[in-house]
């Protein structure tokens, strides 16, 4: 389920690229429309959408740090959508990179968990409150204020010396790979949130109530957060950069990020074979 989930969310993203492609071919008096008014990207978002439905049911079924590193299969898909549609350039180095990648995936699902079980709120909030998630949560944050520092300092110096001068050319790899990663380490927050909201329902479902908690909403609600944060800035580095190049930095710091999240979190990493 994981790996049909995350190949419609990379036909998806590349939609989403696609659209933004033919928007520059298109674009009138130098005016582009943002994303959200490009109706080809919205039907990307669909995909995506879906796709994320389809993780959220993985995640009730299994481990954080299974469902995410599986659902890094995307990669492969994203070397044919990007390289046979979008025509990018796909290089050796490429290649090689992918196929590592896909036998950690292999290596990562096979030592972890295979269960999963429910919980109530409290036992949620009261993991929060670990000191080895306070320091997750802290490393999370720092990280995500100097890639958004990065990101908007690169962006700053495209637009004022443009895409060819040479004050630029020394941030031309880090501009992409700041937007991507941002995206990853936000999403890595979704699956977090996300493993928790299903948690929840899943207690629920088993006779303890936790729909009528303040709580269970407020976790939700950062689930919801993080997904438009990913949304936004994978979209952001996909409007100018290739797709063969963003979706991998984007997946490798999502898979290592929900990782590291469920692992300390929840504590997959004591039960990992």
């Amino acid at each position: 389920m994981s790996i049909l989930a995350s190949t419609s969310s990379n036909l998806g993203v590349n939609v989403q690229k696609f659209s933004m492609m033919r928007e520059v071919k298109i674009m009138v008096k130098n005016k582009q429309r943002g994303y959200a008014r490009q109706p080809l990207w919205v039907f990307g978002f669909v995909l995506v959408f879906l796709g994320s439905i389809g993780d959220f049911a993985a995640l009730g079924m299994a481990s954080q740090s299974l469902v995410a590193p599986v659902g890094g299969f995307t990669m492969v898909a994203n070397v044919f959508f990007a390289a046979l549609w979008l025509k990018e350039k796909l290089g050796k180095l490429t290649l090689v990179a992918t196929t590592l990648i896909c036998i950690g995936i292999v290596v990562i699902g096979v030592s972890a968990s295979k269960k999963a079980r429910a919980y109530s709120l409290e036992e949620l909030v009261d993991l929060y409150s670990e000191v080895g998630f306070i320091i997750y949560a802290v490393s999370c944050s720092t990280i995500t204020v100097v890639l958004w520092c990065t990101f908007r300092y690169c962006d700053a110096m495209m637009k004022k010396y443009g895409w060819e001068h040479q004050k630029y050319q020394k941030f031309r790899r880090i501009h992409p790979f700041s937007a991507a990663s941002l995206s990853g380490v936000l999403g890595g927050q979704t699956v977090l949130f996300a493993k928790s909201t299903i948690e929840l329902l899943k207690a629920s479902a088993q006779g303890d109530q936790q729909l009528t908690k303040v709580g269970t909403y407020g976790i939700a609600g950062a689930m919801v957060f993080f997904i438009f944060g990913q949304i936004h800035w994978l979209a952001r580095a996909l409007q100018h950069f290739d797709a063969m190049y963003c979706v991998p930095v984007f997946q490798g710091f999502f898979i290592s990020v929900s990782i590291v999240g469920g692992g300390v979190y929840f504590h997959e990493f004591e039960v990992m074979s």
